[in-house]
């Protein structure tokens, strides 16, 4: 009897240590699970954040259409300028401030935008700026088309600067791009935002 009760507290015994024993081998597994999820989280935000700031440029370009695209890759461009090209292209100008206030998209909105343009032609800054009536009627639409969630962060922006780029560069004409010296088909170079606000 008395070897009996030492056979069940020796099994007692083996049965806390394979407990315990257990209980230590699940922590470790509940370890390397908790890192692994962490680990794939990460790739996938890493992956999100490269396709919303790397891929939007190719975006854009794939779905606008033939003749906006070549905006596109000019205001592209732009943003890649080098020192040999401004050096060649000589003093930037601005063109006169152009200021809007518009009701947003939705109505509850209303969005105040001041900018100017860059340029390196004296001719098509003054051609430019003598159509204010038409760019005023064009970025007025594009105000009131704007949602107030699309300016929330610098993409939205960015992508606004680049619609103003296009409607500022389709105004002149194939006859100005003919007669002007560079024959540069997109004069105005960037745009600078000088202040907008959204209330």
């Amino acid at each position: 009897m008395a070897e009996s009760e030492e056979q069940v507290q020796q099994q007692e015994a083996g049965g806390q240590q394979d407990d315990a024993s257990q209980a230590s081998s699940g922590g470790g597994k509940q370890k390397l699970i908790v890192i692994g999820i962490l680990l794939l989280l990460l790739i996938v935000v890493s992956a999100v954040l490269y396709l919303v700031f790397f891929s939007q440029n190719e975006a854009n370009i794939a779905t606008a259409g033939g003749e906006h695209s070549k905006y596109i890759v000019e205001y592209l461009k732009r943003q890649q300028v080098s020192i040999e090209q401004i050096r060649q292209e000589g003093k930037p100008l601005f063109s006169k401030e152009f200021e809007f206030t518009a009701n947003m998209a939705g109505g509850r909105n209303t969005i105040k935008l001041l900018f100017r343009a860059t340029l390196y032609d004296t001719l098509a800054r003054d051609y430019l700026e003598n159509r204010s009536p038409e760019i005023n009627d064009h970025i007025l639409e594009l105000l009131k088309k704007t949602k107030p969630k699309e300016l929330r962060n610098r993409a939205g922006l960015e992508l606004l600067k680049l619609q103003i780029f296009r409607i500022l560069n389709a105004v002149y004409s194939d006859k100005f791009i003919e007669l002007s010296e560079s024959k540069d088909r997109s004069p105005v170079k960037d745009i600078l935002i000088t202040q907008y606000y959204v209330n």
